[in-house]
Parts: structure tokens; C-alpha cells; sequence
């Protein structure tokens, strides 16, 4: 086993991406739940993550990995300023592993720049861990909820979306770069983009799609972005001629 990787998905609809997740929540809810699903059952899901996709652009997605090999995936959408967390699922032989925990913790860092609260509803056998890592109940069953309106810490973070405030910062810092930021473009074909947040939440730099766009004040900044987008498309690269082996 190699070192897992947590990446973020920019394009959901790419090949083989519901495929892979399926594979993974109908592993899980057999072996954690007994749950077995139907033909019927996964024809559905993959319907509702197509569903999803086209109908809300404020989507995300992070996959573990094991090599090329997707191990357990997170998803979800946005909706004035709150997360709904719609599937977490780890396969059986990686559980326990703290995938789980990392997944969320992607989600809950990437999202905070245009949310100010996490929901979820979760199976009533997951709802003890979900409480382990600040989620609360404020109806006394398993709907769940996190504030996450107080930033904290600084760190880079995929941008799945753009919204009015996060444009203008990123523009203004790849125009002092002598560079261009489209937001409508990245937002609409989800080209792989990285921003570094300051411990205040402020945008203080970017990169993406290419390690030919990366804009910063700093150098630091800059190389922590580098990496990001390196690690990311070397990862994509490698998963592209596996598949094609």
C-alpha cells in the first residue's frame, strides 16, 4: 500500500468517477449495513449524481486514494452559504484508517470560503462519529449540523466555484502577476484551480489550470500552490495510463 492521497474531484462527470464511487457505497452498505443494492438501486444513484451535477454548479467532491485505486469519496453541493454533505463512504478493508475524518476535513476547509454552516443526514450507525469530529444535533436524531463560519488556519484549497468575492480577489492578484483569472470559465468547466487562504480567510494567491498560472505575493505561497497542482495532475496523469494499460 502506498501513501493515500485525498484529492479533490473538479470534473465529477469524467469517465469511470460515479462508476468508482459506486463501487465503493455498494461495498460499504453491504458490508456495514448488510444493505445489498439492487441493479435497480446503483441505475438510480448514478441518475441522482448526474442529476445533482447539472442542476447545481456549486458542487464538490474528494476521493482517498490508494495509488490510482479510488478508496473512498465525499460529496456534495452549496446553497445560500450552507453545505449539504449528501455521501461519505470508505471501502470495507480501508476503514478505520481515519479516511473518514480526512474526507470531512477536506470538505469542511474547502467550503468555507462560501458557507457558513455543514449539513447532513446520516445513517443512524454513523451518527456517533459524525459527533466525534463537532457535529451537533439540533433536532435530537440524525440530521446534523457544523458551523464552520469561523475560519481558522491557513492553507491552500481547491476552488470547485466561484462566487462575487473570491473573483475579484483572485483577479486582482493574478492581474498584479500580469495574469487573468476567468472565473466563468473555471466555475463552468471546472478547470483544476488552487487558492491559498490566510489565517484570516483572505485569498492571497492562486493557481490553476497549469503550473504556468500561479499567482502570488510570495514566494512560499507560490511553492505550497505548485505542489498542490503538481500532485494533482501528476495523480491524473498516472490514473489516465493505468486506465488505458
Amino acid at each position: 500500500m502506498t501513501d493515500i492521497q485525498i484529492l479533490p474531484i473538479f470534473d465529477q462527470s469524467a469517465p469511470g468517477v460515479w462508476d468508482n464511487m459506486l463501487r465503493i457505497r455498494v461495498a460499504t452498505m453491504k458490508h456495514n449495513y448488510g444493505v445489498v443494492m439492487s441493479p435497480l438501486d446503483i441505475s438510480q444513484a448514478y441518475t441522482d449524481y448526474a442529476n445533482a451535477w447539472q442542476t447545481n454548479i456549486k458542487n464538490f467532491a474528494f476521493a482517498a486514494y490508494d495509488d490510482t485505486k479510488m478508496i473512498a469519496s465525499i460529496h456534495g453541493d452549496c446553497e445560500d452559504r450552507v453545505i449539504s454533505m449528501r455521501h461519505l463512504y470508505v471501502l470495507p478493508e480501508y476503514q478505520h484508517m481515519g479516511l473518514g475524518r480526512r474526507l470531512m476535513s477536506a470538505m469542511e476547509n474547502a467550503c468555507a470560503f462560501d458557507a457558513d454552516m455543514i449539513e447532513l443526514v446520516a445513517l443512524y450507525s454513523a451518527t456517533p462519529f459524525y459527533k466525534c469530529i463537532g457535529y451537533t444535533s439540533p433536532t435530537h436524531d440524525n440530521y446534523l449540523v457544523k458551523d464552520i463560519s469561523l475560519y481558522n488556519g491557513a492553507q491552500v484549497s481547491p476552488l470547485f466555484w466561484t462566487n462575487a468575492s473570491t473573483s475579484i480577489h483572485c483577479a486582482s492578484i493574478s492581474r498584479r502577476h500580469h495574469g487573468r483569472f476567468d472565473s466563468a470559465n473555471i466555475t463552468q468547466h471546472h478547470l483544476p484551480t488552487y487558492v491559498y487562504r490566510a489565517s484570516d480567510g483572505m485569498i492571497t494567491g492562486v493557481a490553476g489550470p497549469d503550473d504556468k498560472s500561479v499567482y502570488a505575493d510570495s514566494s512560499y505561497i507560490a511553492k505550497y500552490l505548485s505542489r498542490a497542482l503538481t500532485q494533482f495532475t501528476a495523480h491524473q496523469i498516472k490514473t489516465q495510463q493505468t486506465n488505458h494499460r
